[in-house]
């Protein structure tokens, strides 16, 4: 079978019933691409690894656990022989937290970028939402002064609730996102802001439960904020059977967060 028809395969026995199966599906599509017309028992080891030596870090490790389990599923239906043996790529540790100059610097060079960018940027320092999610608010699902996302990245509903600023902001805006163009505005916008390229997006998101953390608020409310699943937290049994949102508490955090990176 050719790789490319294995693929599919694969996808509709497996891959279709993973949560994040779809994102597994686009991985494994990228690492194949170069040989997805040969037949699957004429890939070799060396050609597997040259492949994946496209990658580093931690995108080559999830990648090696994508193609090894492929496999490992085509020895099942016959469709293979080969026992992928894959080195794993080094991890960097990139716990990073941007100071509250910096996170003011990134708002106020995102005043001047163009729309809807320019919304997006600043609804990232003042909510602390994953930026994917970020990019689903639409001001019809306003509510209470709330964000209600109808769905997440972790595949639940979720309430993001909001200080003043991120309210009007909220508000008013707009999609007109195109994904692939993230990482450039983000590089652009960085750039401008005089924050180092080693940081990520994502560092905005643990910046602002750094530094609520540090002001002294409920961690477990700032975990609820975060939208993070039960088991990614040390409380985790507790979240599963406590089921409360604590939304008023949480609002006042928002409110308290604005007040933190603009101090009277």
């Amino acid at each position: 079978m050719f790789v490319f028809d294995a693929l599919e395969a694969y996808r509709a026995d497996h891959l279709d019933d993973l949560k994040h199966g779809a994102e597994r599906y686009r991985q494994l599509a990228r690492i194949v691409a170069p040989f997805s017309r040969l037949p699957m028992h004429e890939i070799d080891n060396v050609t597997l690894t040259n492949t994946l030596g496209q990658w580093t870090g931690g995108t080559r490790n999830r990648y090696r656990a994508a193609i090894t389990h492929f496999w490992k599923w085509g020895r099942a239906y016959g469709y293979a022989t080969l026992q992928p043996t894959l080195m794993a790529g080094k991890e960097v540790h990139r716990d990073q937290v941007l100071s509250m100059p910096q996170l003011r610097a990134l708002y106020h060079q995102a005043d001047r970028m163009d729309e809807p960018w320019a919304t997006y940027g600043r609804l990232l320092i003042l909510t602390g939402q994953r930026h994917g999610d970020v990019m689903n608010f639409h001001h019809e699902r306003m509510h209470n002064g709330d964000m209600h996302l109808p769905t997440s990245k972790n595949g639940t509903p979720h309430i993001v609730t909001l200080g003043p600023r991120a309210q009007t902001l909220a508000t008013f805006h707009c999609h007109g996102f195109e994904m692939a163009t993230t990482a450039h505005f983000k590089r652009r916008w960085f750039r401008k802001a005089g924050i180092p390229l080693t940081f990520r997006l994502h560092d905005i998101r643990r910046s602002f439960a750094t530094h609520l953390a540090e002001a002294g608020e409920n961690e477990a409310d700032i975990d609820r904020m975060l939208n993070h699943c039960a088991s990614q937290t040390a409380k985790g049994v507790a979240r599963t059977y406590n089921r409360a949102r604590r939304l008023s508490q949480r609002r006042e955090i928002a409110v308290q967060w604005e007040q933190i990176l603009w101090p009277q």
